[in-house]
């Protein structure tokens, strides 16, 4: 499913991008003002952030 792939690399982009910035999952939480349990959901594709 397309909707599915875009979300798995979208995640992808999203762990990319905070490991090259040297965060962890919960210094990006609290950065976003979300919970950390939200950006592992986002970087597994568990979690649609398109609506």
């Amino acid at each position: 499913m397309i909707k599915k792939e875009i979300l798995i690399k979208f995640g992808k982009k999203v762990r990319d991008e905070r490991v090259k910035l040297g965060l962890s999952q919960e210094a990006l939480a609290a950065r976003a003002g979300v919970h950390r349990t939200y950006i592992g959901m986002i970087e597994r594709a568990e979690k649609n952030i398109m609506f």
